[in-house]
């Protein structure tokens, strides 16, 4: 097995809200993406300064979320934003008590 890097330093503000919301809505208990199988091989590499900045544009302004992705995609993409269990986490909530 190889570890799934993620290299998001530089990620535009796009980037960012794609990352956490354009994924597909998995069926009745089917695990959320960030829960798979080989989540534990997932390494994210992150700018915590721009991922805060991105997260406080998403927060002061979301409805445009509205146009671009289902209620359950939102949901989905705001519960991956405040999950602070797996490798995935470091994606923001984690910057939050550095």
């Amino acid at each position: 097995m190889s570890e799934f890097l993620n290299d998001l330093r530089g990620i535009s503000f796009e980037g960012f809200v794609d990352y956490a919301f354009d994924r597909p809505v998995p069926r009745e208990r089917e695990p959320n993406w960030w829960h798979a199988s080989d989540e534990e091989l997932t390494q994210l590499i992150v700018d915590p300064r721009l991922q805060l900045q991105h997260a406080a544009r998403l927060f002061h302004d979301p409805l445009f979320l509205t146009s671009r992705f289902s209620t359950d995609q939102i949901e989905q993409g705001f519960w991956f934003l405040a999950h602070d269990v797996s490798n995935y986490a470091e994606f923001f909530p984690r910057l939050l008590w550095r």
